[in-house]
């Protein structure tokens, strides 16, 4: 088992596939963490990463 970290900007577009590929690590056996924003957090655990958020690091999206 190996601890994977993924970062996205706060975009659909970067996240939507991220989280694809987070699926595929966690279903080897793999240790994920994902670092995002709560926007996407309910999308993120769904993978099985452990999801955590970073909105206070940077302005509120919009």
């Amino acid at each position: 088992m190996k601890n994977i970290a993924c970062f996205c900007i706060p975009a659909h577009g970067h996240t939507n596939p991220m989280t694809v590929v987070a699926a595929a690590l966690v279903k080897r056996g793999n240790r994920v963490r994902f670092y995002s924003f709560r926007a996407f957090e309910e999308k993120i655990k769904a993978t099985g990463a452990e999801f955590v958020p970073c909105d206070e690091f940077l302005p509120e999206v919009s």
